[in-house]
């Protein structure tokens, strides 16, 4: 037999007692053994249901998770789209003769792989402009460009380069004032058409000491801005 003390009067008092033989107070009754495995096999399953990965409702919770994932991710990509730059317009005026110009521009862009000093962080932009009744097309750069595969001329150097207009590949010339920023094609009206229904164009340029150097052109919304400035030079 065991004993244990009265809540009440601490006096010793048997297990199997139901109340203080000392003060009469009842005491709680004792816990069985059932009562303990019952309570150990409860707490065994609870156990091994928070330590397992793999249950029904965690997979369906996982699949769930996934799917709205995978839609986050291509809302992004949507949203990435809609937002990649466009071509943009502006114009100037000539402060002499008083004339206007109009021209529509790529997002400017960097070449493909970085070019070492002098020539690094150069920026580049593929530009439409008009006037009047006449229109052109040339690339700026930040930095006059220095080119090898060139032809002296009188004033100005005579380019032969490549140009990528998505998948069709092109020989075309240009023209390069002496020291120049700016790069203007010979053919303007093929190069503008080419500009129109492309998505995209890779210019190829022997760039001195930086062996070939690419310009990738995006031009997303290059048809739009050049329509809206044609419109105004009465093109």
């Amino acid at each position: 037999m065991s004993l244990r003390n009265c809540k009440e009067c601490n006096h010793k008092v048997s297990t199997s007692a139901s109340s203080c033989p000392n003060c009469g107070a009842k005491q709680p009754p004792r816990t069985s053994r059932v009562t303990w495995l019952v309570l150990l096999l409860i707490g065994s399953i609870f156990l091994a249901s928070f330590f397992t990965d793999e249950t029904p409702l965690t997979k369906i919770d996982r699949s769930n998770i996934v799917k709205a994932e995978k839609t986050k991710e291509s809302e992004k990509s949507e949203t990435v789209k809609l937002q990649k730059p466009r071509w943009r317009t502006f114009d100037s005026v000539n402060e002499m003769t008083g004339e206007r110009s109009f021209y529509a521009t790529s997002p400017p862009t960097y070449s493909t792989k970085p070019m070492s000093f002098p020539y690094t962080g150069v920026e580049a932009s593929l530009t439409v402009g008009c006037s009047r009744d006449s229109y052109w097309a040339y690339v700026f750069f930040t930095t006059a460009p220095n080119l090898t595969n060139d032809e002296t001329k009188d004033g100005y150097n005579l380019i032969s380069s490549r140009v990528k207009w998505d998948d069709d590949l092109s020989t075309l010339y240009l023209t390069q004032e002496w020291g120049s920023k700016f790069l203007q094609f010979r053919n303007d009206e093929a190069v503008v058409e080419k500009i129109k229904i492309s998505e995209e164009a890779l210019l190829e340029l022997h760039w001195h000491s930086q062996e070939n150097v690419y310009f990738r052109f995006n031009l997303n919304g290059s048809t739009k801005a050049i329509n809206e400035i044609f419109s105004k030079c009465n093109l």
